[in-house]
């Protein structure tokens, strides 16, 4: 005659297992924004730029776009540590960095990539503004 099947629970309860203790995932917590976008927050709200922060583009990956200008369909990604090696400069970081360019350009959106230094010093709202088709009366044009 067959015994009933145990569960695992039922055994560890039963002392015939010694249960584990399971601690639970931990959450994790996103890094804090950096100088780079948060600056670039300030040049695009200071030209009345309407934009999505973190925006979500691909249907299954969990892929985020820095700044979306989602009316154009322009994706501004800053891409922080290029002075340093960072995850974007590491061969697996940069190959995935490809693959989520490559899904966007898909899309049909287009993409301007920035580092730190190019939105601190202008050169970033500047090119933004340029490819919005908006006029501006910058000294170095």
């Amino acid at each position: 005659m067959m015994g009933k099947r145990m569960t695992i629970t039922q055994a560890a309860a039963s002392g015939l297992i010694e249960k584990k203790d399971v601690k639970p995932k931990a959450k994790r917590i996103p890094n804090p924004p950096s100088r780079g976008e948060e600056t670039l927050a300030l040049h695009l709200k200071a030209h009345k730029i309407e934009f999505r922060r973190e925006f979500k583009f691909h249907p299954t990956r969990n892929w985020q776009l820095d700044f979306a200008i989602k009316h154009v369909k322009l994706a501004v990604e800053i891409e922080g540590a290029v002075e340093k090696i960072g995850r974007h400069q590491r061969p697996k970081g940069f190959v995935e960095d490809m693959y989520k360019y490559n899904a966007l350009i898909l899309q049909g959106w287009r993409l301007l990539r920035f580092s730190t230094k190019m939105v601190m010093n202008g050169e970033a709202i500047e090119m933004i503004l340029k490819v919005l088709g908006v006029t501006t009366n910058a000294i170095n044009d």
